[in-house]
């Protein structure tokens, strides 16, 4: 008799896994904004007439947060995987430079955040229920033994405790997901209170959406009565320009936004400029450009991807125009300094 219940546990326990692992498997395809190797988890590639996981055929890296590169390990390959990429329906345009493929992951707006976690939320539910068939599965089984009638009851109780538990699993995992698709945005500080250690710009000011004033397009704008202001991470940097001076406060989280694109722009891609002047391979290689660049192409590609941030904080900045003369020369001028004295200044050049 134990034998037959452990054999309907075990059998419980193996259906309920299953329907975990399928649901981890459906989050890993609902992108959280930041580029992730997990994204393209679902991808299968043709390897020679056999569907292959595309992890098997290339190495995937995020070379930042916006990125993701794609190297075969077989050159041959590539057109399968940009194939494969875009069959999977991922809403992702692979682009093919010869030596390697790259993927724009483009920032999500609120909207769609949103979107994503109430898809979220419904795999979790979709998951509860293939836990609940289980559940109903092995209680039918159960009352076909011939156990006794209180040792059934123990055996039901127990399947439900199982049941409990798998059920808290997908609750924990779907929270998880939902803080990170929702993570730096104003929804997500209201539902999950000031202290998220992500949330440093937006939470002292502590939005409340009955407090917030739209604009005639609706767009969330600045109230200044409750000191509450819009989700940056919500608008674009071309949006985000048109309220530059609205507030002496907006501005200061402006001007930290637009600083950090054009450190993450200079961090990421002159560490390749100063391994290629010494003959070293590159750390990460993007669209632009790739091994067989030049120095001096990689610069030029830092300077174009630097001018609109620069030009961005030249205007928010109280620099004079001799300064800023001066600091737009030095940039262009590269090839007169020491790669590492160059990028120290250029960073440290910009005042507020």
């Amino acid at each position: 008799m134990v034998e037959e219940l452990n054999m309907i546990y075990d059998e419980f326990k193996s259906a309920n896994s299953g329907a975990i692992a399928h649901f981890e498997a459906e989050l890993t395809k609902i992108r959280a904004g930041k580029a992730s190797p997990a994204m393209l988890h679902s991808v299968m590639v043709d390897y020679y007439g056999s569907q292959t996981p595309l992890s098997q055929v290339a190495n995937v890296n995020t070379p930042d947060a916006r990125t993701i590169s794609i190297q075969p390990w077989e050159k041959n390959m590539l057109q399968e995987i940009e194939k494969a990429i875009q069959l999977a329906n991922l809403g992702f345009n692979p682009m093919n430079n010869g030596d390697l493929i790259m993927i724009n992951v483009p920032p999500l707006t609120e909207e769609r955040r949103i979107g994503l976690a109430k898809q979220s939320k419904s795999e979790a539910e979709h998951a509860k229920v293939g836990i609940r068939n289980a559940r109903k599965e092995a209680n039918n089984e159960i009352k076909k033994t011939t156990i006794s009638d209180d040792m059934k009851k123990i055996a039901e109780e127990d399947v439900q405790k199982l049941t409990d538990k798998f059920v808290k699993d997908i609750d924990e995992k779907f929270s998880l997901k939902e803080k990170e698709i929702l993570r730096n945005n104003v929804v997500w500080d209201i539902t999950y209170g000031q202290n998220c250690h992500c949330m440093t710009p937006l939470t002292k000011y502590k939005p409340i959406m009955k407090d917030w004033t739209t604009s005639k397009d609706g767009t969330l704008i600045y109230n200044k009565d409750s000191q509450n202001f819009f989700n940056i991470w919500s608008y674009s940097n071309e949006e985000l320009i048109n309220y530059i001076n609205y507030s002496s406060e907006i501005d200061k989280i402006l001007y930290e936004h637009f600083y950090k694109e054009f450190r993450n722009i200079i961090d990421t891609h002159h560490v390749n400029y100063r391994r290629k002047l010494m003959g070293g391979t590159l750390l990460t290689t993007t669209f632009a450009y790739n091994e067989s660049s030049s120095p001096n192409e990689i610069m030029e590609y830092i300077i174009k991807e630097l001018d609109p941030m620069i030009r961005i904080l030249f205007r928010m900045s109280s620099m004079t125009q001799i300064e800023k003369d001066s600091f737009t020369f030095k940039l262009i001028s590269y090839k007169n300094y020491d790669p590492y004295k160059w990028y120290k200044e250029i960073i440290n050049g910009i005042k507020v």
